[in-house]
């Protein structure tokens, strides 16, 4: 979720030549001038800073107006917390938009918000410039996440890597994409060859457990999160599952 005002938030607007101030609210109240979260001038002005204009489409077209400024409910501030991260957010988004690599901190950032599909293009934009397949493999997941699978696959199609342990990173993001368009034998081919290359790896033998267990093949499901609990307790997907069910009461 971006960073954004809170309800109880205050603005005061221009538009048209008339000043007015609306607070959010979460429902509409025209008379008291409060406006809910999906009303379209509070969509515009979630992302605004003051002094600049904003526009957003009424029932006869496009209004065009400009945030004058802003009454924080936490003060001076709160009011400081929402400005740095909105200002933050937009440097964020034009070194995308210049095709320029992020820094830790910045990708970080994104994750946090869960801006999965920004943090993909992101990504994206790394491989393309600095090669690494690591990038790429990352992109793949952030898709995944962002419920893009198949811009997922695309993200690794054609990317190889001679150390076997990234292009097994590579595979098993593969195998994890085609899982989720429901392509299992796609998906359990990935992870197996990831599993020969990185025989000491917990994930592509999670993956296959997912496969497994889409397929009904419970036991042998479990074996395989078995095995990749060995190799990471604390990460393993089937950790839950294996801490309720053993595999000898199924």
């Amino acid at each position: 979720m971006r960073p954004s005002w809170p309800i109880g938030t205050r603005f005061l607007v221009e538009i048209a030549g008339v000043r007015s101030t609306w607070q959010l609210g979460h429902e509409a109240d025209l008379e008291r001038r409060v406006l809910s979260l999906e009303a379209p001038l509070a969509g515009a002005l979630l992302t605004a800073l003051p002094d600049e204009p904003f526009s957003f489409k009424g029932p006869k077209g496009v209004v065009e107006g400009k945030l004058l400024g802003v009454e924080h409910p936490d003060g001076p501030d709160g009011l400081e917390r929402v400005l740095h991260s909105l200002r933050l957010m937009r440097h964020i988004q034009a070194k995308i938009a210049a095709k320029k690599v992020l820094s830790l901190s910045e990708k970080d950032y994104l994750t946090g918000l869960a801006e999965h599909g920004l943090l993909a293009e992101a990504l994206e934009n790394e491989f393309a410039l600095t090669r690494d397949t690591l990038a790429a493999a990352m992109a793949s997941s952030a898709w995944r996440k962002a419920g893009q699978p198949l811009k997922a696959l695309r993200a690794t199609e054609g990317v190889e890597d001679p150390h076997p342990t990234r292009m097994a990173m590579l595979l098993t993001t593969r195998g994890a994409a085609l899982l989720d368009i429901g392509d299992l034998e796609g998906a359990e081919q990935w992870a197996r060859r990831a599993m020969e290359l990185a025989p000491s790896s917990h994930y592509p033998r999670n993956l296959l457990g997912r496969v497994l267990m889409q397929r009904g093949q419970v036991k042998e499901a479990l074996r395989a999160f078995e095995e990749a609990q060995k190799f990471a307790p604390s990460q393993a997907l089937g950790a839950d599952l294996l801490g309720q069910r053993g595999v000898g009461e199924l």
